[in-house]
C-alpha cells in the first residue's frame, strides 16, 4: 500500500470514530431516589455507653502508634541492612513469626503447646546458623576500570 492510501484510510477511520462518538446514545437508567443505607439502625457513641471524646482520642492514639511503629520498624530494618548487609539482615524476618506467636501467648492468652516450642527452637537455631558466616564487605561505588 502506498502512503496516500494509508493516510486516506486513517482519515476515514478517524472520521468514522468521531461520527460514532457524537451519535445519540441510549438514555442511562436514573439512579434510585434512595440510599441503600436507608432503614439501618444508627446510634451515637453515647447511646452505646462510650464517651465521644475518649473515642476520638483513642482513634488518634491508634493512628499515631501505627504510624510511629511503622516508621521506627522501617528505619530499624534499613539500619540493620546498612550495618549487617542485606544477606544477614534478611534473616531477621524469620523471627517475626516467633515474636507474633509469643505475643499472642502472652497478651491474648493463647495456649502454648509443645509444637510451638519445637518450631521456635528450629527457627532460632536456623537464624543462629545463618549468622555464623562472615559478613560480606560492602561494595564500593567506584566504576569498573577500562571505561
Amino acid at each position: 500500500m502506498n502512503n496516500r492510501f494509508k493516510h486516506a484510510l486513517t482519515i476515514a477511520l478517524l472520521m468514522l470514530f468521531l461520527v460514532s462518538c457524537t451519535a445519540s446514545s441510549p438514555q442511562a437508567t436514573p439512579a434510585p431516589p434512595y440510599w441503600p443505607t436507608d432503614g439501618w439502625r444508627t446510634s451515637t457513641p453515647e447511646e452505646q455507653g462510650i464517651d465521644s471524646e475518649e473515642l476520638v482520642a483513642m482513634i488518634f492514639l491508634l493512628l499515631w502508634i501505627g504510624t510511629a511503629i511503622a516508621v521506627v520498624a522501617v528505619g530499624l530494618a534499613n539500619l540493620s541492612v546498612l550495618i549487617l548487609g542485606p544477606a544477614k539482615a534478611s534473616i531477621a524476618h524469620y523471627l517475626r513469626a516467633v515474636f507474633i506467636a509469643g505475643m499472642a501467648a502472652i497478651l491474648l492468652g493463647e495456649a502454648f503447646e509443645l509444637y510451638h516450642a519445637v518450631a521456635f527452637t528450629l527457627v532460632i537455631l536456623g537464624v543462629i546458623l545463618m549468622t555464623l558466616g562472615p559478613t560480606p564487605t560492602p561494595r564500593t561505588a567506584t566504576p569498573p576500570s577500562g571505561r
